[in-house]
């Protein structure tokens, strides 16, 4: 989540109630924990929230948004170094090679479950919602920047691309959750050509 302008004990709620999401089952996590850790009053808590339920919801999509920001930015850097379309491919497919790599499964598996839980969670959507936007308008500006770099295929629909790129890695979860899964190495491959032959090609 952006954190522009965002008070100071807000923050650090929400920084807290994100670093004890990632150790701690949502059900198990206790005021009296996020109080401890953060420093914050009980009362502070209750003024920028509304409950324990409210600050849980505000820190998973900090934490959703901390995650897609992290690959934003792996983008924002391609395109800054890229020159021509075969450095734009090359540099795309180092991308793509951080995205998927197994490293990677945990932080799939928590933005899978922030969309079903956003699914069947009008707030929770509502709350999700306006950060997407800025997530994936980020990412559709970068590829109308391509497109106007004469890097991407000036056909293409700019936020069709940027859904593409930032969901494949999502959809990925899937490989994280059989006996046999498909080798990175395999689905680098494939990736790389829809950039190659999709995204960049004219």
């Amino acid at each position: 989540m952006s954190q522009k302008n965002v008070h100071p004990t807000r923050e650090a709620l929400i920084t807290t109630t994100v670093r004890l999401l990632e150790t701690t089952n949502i059900e198990d996590i206790k005021v009296e924990e996020i109080l401890s850790e953060s420093g914050v009053s009980t009362g502070s808590l209750y003024h920028h929230f509304t409950n324990l339920s409210d600050l849980i919801d505000h820190a998973l999509i900090a934490q959703y948004a901390a995650f897609t920001d992290r690959n934003i930015d792996a983008l924002v850097r391609a395109s800054t170094l890229a020159k021509d379309r075969a450095s734009l491919s090359s540099l795309l497919r180092t991308y793509a090679a951080g995205v998927i790599a197994t490293d990677r499964k945990p932080e799939r598996f928590m933005r899978a479950q922030v969309m079903a839980r956003a699914a069947s969670d009008e707030r929770f959507r509502a709350l999700l919602i306006p950060e997407q936007e800025r997530l994936t308008g980020a990412v559709a500006d970068l590829a109308r920047d391509l497109q106007a770099r004469d890097l991407v295929n000036p056909s293409l629909n700019p936020m069709a691309i940027a859904m593409f790129t930032l969901s494949y890695n999502i959809g990925l979860i899937v490989n994280d959750h059989v006996s046999n899964p498909v080798d990175p190495a395999d689905l680098l491959v494939l990736i790389s050509g829809l950039f190659d032959e999709v995204i960049i090609s004219e």
